[in-house]
């Protein structure tokens, strides 16, 4: 995933944000709940495989 992506995913999360501020409609706050949560696994998944790197990388 490249930064550019992860910029595009906080802009969505934003204007659904926005929608439900403005409407009130519980379907804009699902949505940015679903981006958040994909994020939080991009990141996740980011930090393990980081973190993999750095143990294989100390031990060899």
């Amino acid at each position: 995933m490249k930064p550019i992506q992860v910029n595009e995913w906080l802009d969505e999360y934003n204007d659904y944000m926005l929608l439900h501020k403005m409407f009130g409609d519980q379907t804009y706050s699902d949505e940015a709940k679903e981006i958040l949560e994909s994020m939080k696994i991009y990141v996740c998944v980011g930090l393990e495989s980081n973190l993999r790197k750095l143990f294989l990388n100390s031990y060899l």
